[in-house]
């Protein structure tokens, strides 16, 4: 469902708001005197998106490496990095992204108290 508010074509004063799929044509607010206005929805948060350049300069030469090392033997490493490499950009809020370096901080490839330095 949309949301849609029903404004005087004279006045430009906004004289009752509606929610529906389609706009609705009222008797009291005939659409030749009033427009019935599509709303656009307001996301919640902004993303926080970076480009897999900037994300991966989030970490260490040495925690690269390492995590690179690992995801030789690691098929869930090996999966999270194949991912990131078909990503466009990285989304600093997504819960993919924050369980994955979550990850790689319980798995002891980057230092304790990493995790929310590299998603700040």
């Amino acid at each position: 469902m949309s949301n849609w508010v029903v404004e005087n074509r004279l006045t430009g004063v906004v004289e009752y708001a509606y929610g529906a799929d389609l706009p609705e044509h009222f008797d009291i607010y005939p659409l030749t005197d009033y427009n019935h206005v599509l709303q656009k929805p307001v996301d919640a948060e902004p993303q926080r998106l970076v480009t897999k350049l900037e994300y991966l300069r989030r970490f260490t030469a040495t925690e690269r490496i390492t995590i690179r090392t690992a995801s030789k033997t690691n098929a869930v490493l090996e999966d999270y990095l194949a991912m990131l490499d078909l990503a466009q950009d990285i989304n600093l809020d997504d819960a993919d992204t924050v369980g994955a370096v979550q990850m790689l901080e319980a798995a002891g490839l980057i230092a304790e108290g990493r995790a929310t330095e590299i998603l700040a």
